[in-house]
């Protein structure tokens, strides 16, 4: 009896699904490996890693990412093989809140605040924050959160790390503008005793922001004054009645005789005189 056996069919390549992945710590991919011809006596594959530190492959091709960094996976067949480059990266971590340094700022125009944004926690993969504004004819706010001023209104700020994000409400006021000089409509005034004056007070410019005046007396024994300006004489005297603005003033010296007292009569000494 003559036994005539097959020739053996040895592999001409082994060509892996694919050449070049990327991980996640714990993450995992499955390589497949195919052997030609198909018809390859033994198609047996033997699966390696040139760094078990950082991917290792069981010996269905599933390979699993251990710790950041490279390294390559080989499908053998033989003296045949093809290979795949596992590149692991870091494990990605989320942003859970982002904190802004302030929630609300008031600013005059061309004003500037510069707000911080805080992302937590501190080992986020991708801390970047976009910044932006609500509305950008009121404030702007540029790449590091500098706030700038433009005009009177209110906006929202907002930092953005990702899908979390804080917000700083801005308001934003006209800008102060100081009185240069208080005026008063007189300097000088002589009154009888309860007799009075009223005496006005004009802000320059015009378009002061608080031109509200305080009045004061320096002798309210001699002359009083009121919230108006009017002037009241008590009594015979000297005093300085003061109109102030904020750190402008202006002053009016008042003087306060004493009543004139008219005659009733005359009374001669006798009314009929013989010589």
């Amino acid at each position: 009896m003559i036994t005539v056996k097959a020739h053996p069919v040895p592999p001409e390549s082994v060509v892996l699904s694919s050449h070049a992945e990327t991980l996640q710590v714990e993450g995992t991919v499955q390589l497949t490996a195919t052997v030609y011809p198909s018809d390859v006596t033994d198609p047996s594959i033997v699966w390696t890693t040139s760094d078990a530190s950082v991917a290792t492959v069981d010996e269905t091709g599933l390979v699993t990412a251990v710790a950041p960094g490279n390294c390559v996976i080989t499908a053998t067949c033989q003296d045949k093989s093809d290979a795949c480059t596992i590149t692991v990266e870091a494990p990605v971590v989320l942003p859970d809140s982002v904190v802004l340094s302030s929630h609300a700022e008031t600013l005059q125009v061309e004003g500037t605040v510069q707000l911080t944004a805080t992302v937590y926690p501190a080992d986020v993969t991708d801390p970047s924050i976009v910044w932006t504004t609500s509305d950008a004819s009121v404030a702007t706010v540029d790449e590091t959160g500098l706030v700038t001023a433009v005009a009177p209104g209110t906006c929202v700020i907002t930092a953005t790390c990702q899908d979390k994000s804080d917000a700083c409400a801005i308001t934003v006021e006209a800008p102060v503008i100081l009185p240069d000089s208080v005026v008063l409509s007189s300097h000088a005034e002589t009154l009888q005793v309860e007799g009075t004056v009223q005496l006005t007070a004009t802000v320059y410019p015009a378009d002061v922001t608080d031109p509200s005046i305080v009045w004061t007396t320096s002798d309210a024994s001699v002359a009083t004054v009121d919230e108006t300006g009017l002037v009241t004489a008590v009594a015979p005297g000297t005093c300085v009645i003061t109109a102030t603005c904020q750190d402008k003033s202006d002053a009016c010296t008042i003087t306060v005789e004493a009543p004139v007292v008219l005659p009733d009569s005359v009374v001669l000494s006798s009314h009929a005189e013989t010589l």
